[in-house]
């Protein structure tokens, strides 16, 4: 049984800086990611590998309409933000002076303001394998930057969980219910010394302020994990 104040469903851009924030503010946070959790020693320039453990649907989702649209989405403890590139290479000078010349294209011409390009960087090396997962940690994806900050509070991360639906109660969510999977997306069991739970809780005791959560309950077909809400005295 897990007890929590919060629990957060993703660890990408939106998640992570949300965990790292209540957990810092003294909340206790449980994060539910449904991609596996790698270190940066596991990022390799093995293309294939990568694309098929930290992509939903190998980097083939679709986003049905006309025309449909393909796009590519993380799966992974850092959501999207470990594979995306996080820069953007200055277009070559030539490339610009011709358009310049055959459509008069120009920032200056627009009235737009040049800058530097900033990327959310330190120290990277040039090694050209943002999109397969950063092989140095230069690249500060919420992996090695707000993760690390959740849990050093004392937020809980609980990777290949896939959370299937939101209990309502009117108008009010009350909690989630979900599963544990394995990376073929068949029901797994959780191993608390593996990669797979990434665990650390602070030793000190934090004040009890909005929920209550109850996991690694024993479904069939597969380990489930639920978490309810409920309100507590303050």
């Amino acid at each position: 049984m897990l007890d929590c104040d919060v629990v957060i469903v993703g660890s990408g851009a939106g998640g992570a800086p949300v965990a790292a924030e209540l957990a810092e503010a003294g909340f206790d946070v449980v994060v539910l990611e449904e991609g596996s959790y790698y270190q940066t020693r596991d990022f390799t320039a093995d293309a294939s590998a990568a694309v098929r453990q930290l992509y939903r649907d190998g980097g083939a989702t679709m986003a049905f309409g006309d025309p449909p649209v393909l796009y590519q989405e993380g799966r992974a403890v850092g959501g999207s933000t470990v594979i995306n590139g996080g820069m953007s290479w200055r277009t070559p000078a030539h490339i610009l002076d011709r358009w310049r010349k055959e459509a008069g294209l120009g920032a200056d011409a627009m009235g737009w303001k040049v800058i530097p390009n900033l990327r959310n960087q330190v120290h990277c090396p040039g090694s050209n394998n943002c999109a397969f997962g950063c092989p140095t940690g230069a690249k500060q994806s919420a992996l090695v930057s707000y993760i690390p900050r959740a849990l050093h509070f004392g937020a809980r991360l609980l990777s290949d969980v896939r959370v299937e639906r939101i209990t309502m109660h009117g108008k009010r969510a009350t909690g989630i219910v979900g599963r544990v999977v394995g990376a073929d997306g068949r029901p797994g069991h959780p191993s608390l010394s593996g990669p797979s739970w990434w665990w650390r809780r602070a030793a000190r005791s934090r004040p009890r302020r909005c929920s209550r959560a109850r996991a690694c309950a024993r479904r069939r077909g597969g380990w489930a994990t639920t978490c309810r809400s409920t309100p507590t005295s303050s």
